[in-house]
């Protein structure tokens, strides 16, 4: 999770989106989070710990470089029915003297978890799950993927970045259509969530920036924000039921995209 002051962004999506009818929510078990109290402690740690799950879970799964750094992204890619292609996304890198377990090895676990749903359900649009590296170094990670794959065949991406330190919060800064599905897809699962921008940024903004949807979700607000880079992000100021229903949420958010 990266820190900068965006006051003045705009806001959005609206209060009522009124797609719920169109919505078809499934609502299986959530898979268990409780391995999210083994975050590796330090980013080299991590990279390796990712390299294995992703490589155990995706046999495809693709170690991609990083230009002017010694870590690199790790992505699956699963073809749909089309090759319109969605990319969901967790950051990986950790600053500041804690287990960087809420930013972002939540997001790390929920991620994974999504990638091995759909290595066994098929999808409609081509899903990336990809573990970024470098993002709490300017986004380096997701900006050098921008550089180096076809950005006109990315219909949309998810980014989950530190899950668990309250009510799950979709970012006011998410595309109007993917926000507003976001939104009433909690409604309709009764999830808890708040809408919010607060001093937030991450890999969602490269994307946005070139103009592909974004959808952002987090759980960063003026309390809880003094709990990451420091030692206060461990496992005891995670709460495993936010990452179960952000799981719940972005798979719903999935199985119920359309262009």
């Amino acid at each position: 999770m990266c820190l900068v002051n965006l006051a003045g962004c705009q806001f959005g999506p609206p209060e009522h989106c009124d797609i719920g009818s169109t919505l078809a929510p499934i609502d299986i078990p959530s898979p268990s989070f409780e391995k999210v109290d083994l975050a590796p402690g330090t980013n080299r740690l991590r990279a390796q710990k990712i390299f294995d799950l992703w490589r155990e879970s995706c046999p495809q799964s693709k170690v991609l470089d990083v230009a002017r750094t010694r870590y690199n992204n790790f992505s699956c890619l699963i073809p749909g029915l089309t090759n319109s292609r969605i990319v969901i996304a967790s950051h990986y890198d950790k600053i500041g003297g804690g287990r960087g377990v809420a930013d972002n090895w939540s997001g790390v676990l929920i991620v994974h978890q999504l990638l091995k749903y759909f290595m066994a359900n098929r999808p409609e649009f081509s899903l990336e799950f990809v573990a970024f590296a470098q993002e709490e170094e300017d986004m380096m990670g997701s900006r050098d993927y921008l550089d180096s794959v076809d950005t006109g065949q990315i219909v949309a991406m998810i980014n989950v970045d530190t899950i668990g330190l309250g009510p799950l919060i979709i970012d006011t800064r998410s595309s109007l259509d993917l926000g507003c599905l976001a939104q009433e897809t909690a409604d309709i699962l009764g999830l808890r969530y708040l809408r919010s921008g607060y001093l937030t940024a991450g890999d969602w903004k490269p994307f946005k920036d070139q103009d592909i949807p974004v959808l952002n979700l987090h759980s960063v607000d003026r309390r809880t924000i003094r709990r990451i880079h420091s030692r206060r992000d461990r496992a005891g100021n995670v709460d495993m039921s936010y990452l179960s229903e952000a799981y719940r949420l972005v798979l719903n958010v999935l199985l119920n995209y359309s262009v």
